[in-house]
């Protein structure tokens, strides 16, 4: 857990903020997030769409979006990535937060809303790699989408970077996110390359059905930017 130095300005602007989201709490929600395996620490099941409205009225600092990531509370974490100013955040820092992440939906959502956005994003996502930790690999591979869609820029040496370090694995998150990687690129690439047509067949020929099923999202994005 992370201390804090007692503040009564934030601590007030965070009373209020889960005012808000409690005003707009969903106990449907956070039962269906929890039956897909999504767990928080707290949860209150407040949609992307009312996030976005809160976060539209909160002052752009680094002291408050710290607080609210810490907070480890779905609602605040995400509100946290909406409102950091990247000229704020470090490698360092940026770290430290992604110690916190324990889910596929805080994985997702964060990355869109922050850590595909940052200047050093690729780095980030080389350090979130090095780790022997599902949900840092995971999120490693969104950034590294996130990062080649918000630029247009990637290429083929990328591309099959990723590819030749993959290991075999049926893991459906890590599965998922790499794939997500993959197809992001390939939207910016507008084609693929041989090493991928091997992994696509590799991916076919594979025993793992998750390894199938990730291979034939693959092919059909592929097939797709193809004919654009």
């Amino acid at each position: 857990m992370k201390f804090f130095v007692e503040n009564q300005e934030i601590e007030k602007e965070l009373n209020e903020i889960m005012s808000l989201i409690r005003l707009r709490m969903n106990g449907a929600t956070v039962d269906q997030m929890e039956k897909a395996g999504i767990v928080y620490r707290k949860n209150y099941g407040v949609s992307l769409e009312h996030l976005k409205a809160i976060a539209a009225n909160l002052p752009k600092r680094y002291d408050l979006a710290e607080r609210l990531w810490f907070m480890e509370i779905r609602e605040t974490m995400l509100l946290a990535a909406m409102i950091v100013p990247h000229d704020k955040m470090s490698l360092v820092k940026a770290m430290e937060w992604c110690q916190k992440i324990n889910n596929n939906d805080l994985v997702e959502r964060s990355t869109m809303f922050l850590w595909g956005k940052l200047p050093f994003a690729n780095e980030l996502a080389k350090v979130c790699l090095s780790h022997h930790n599902k949900w840092s690999i995971a999120l490693a591979y969104y950034i590294i989408g996130w990062y080649a869609q918000l630029i247009q820029s990637t290429d083929v040496r990328k591309l099959d970077d990723m590819l030749s370090y993959f290991h075999d694995t049926d893991d459906f998150i890590i599965l998922k996110s790499f794939a997500f990687a993959i197809k992001k690129q390939l939207r910016v690439l507008k084609g693929g390359s041989p090493l991928l047509e091997e992994f696509l067949s590799k991916c076919a020929d594979s025993e793992l059905k998750n390894l199938q099923f990730i291979g034939q999202e693959i092919q059909n994005e592929l097939d797709f930017v193809r004919d654009l």
